[in-house]
């Protein structure tokens, strides 16, 4: 399991750990889905090599210069996410994983930013909804805790 560490300090407060209302942001949705799309495209070709499929070569070659591109540039990102994803749906060993991620493209396509907030989680539960542990330092450090360091 992945150990992630948390240090809470004076200026620490409750949305730190568990989590908040923000403003909703698009830049971090396709973040979140790049993340996403990324993990799909690593275990196809995965799959691939391991299980020696024949498959269209040009059809490969697509998804190694998207993953190239995913994992370079920044700048295209909506559009080479849409490309890949579209790949994917081609495939059928992801097909299904793949729906899922072009409806989430499409929703972060049509919505809009203005005036509207989402729930954040923070690191607590994010680690406890992925099963990682979670090592918190400096809780009898904060001002006020009587604790002295």
């Amino acid at each position: 399991n992945k150990v992630v560490e948390l240090h809470l300090n004076s200026s620490s407060d409750t949305s730190d750990f568990l989590g908040g209302f923000e403003q909703t942001d698009r830049s971090r949705h396709l973040h979140v889905l790049k993340q996403e799309v990324v993990l799909v495209v690593v275990e196809v070709l995965q799959q691939l090599v391991l299980q020696q499929r024949q498959w269209q070569s040009t059809s490969l070659q697509q998804l190694l210069y998207y993953y190239y591109q995913l994992v370079a540039d920044e700048e295209k990102l909506l559009p080479v996410l849409r490309k890949v994803v579209d790949l994917l749906l081609k495939i059928q060993m992801s097909k299904t994983r793949a729906k899922a991620l072009s409806a989430t493209l499409e929703r972060i396509q049509h919505e809009d930013d203005a005036k509207k907030f989402e729930w954040r989680d923070g690191i607590f539960l994010t680690a406890l909804q992925r099963g990682w542990w979670l090592v918190v330092g400096g809780i009898g450090s904060g001002a006020g805790s009587g604790g002295g360091g």
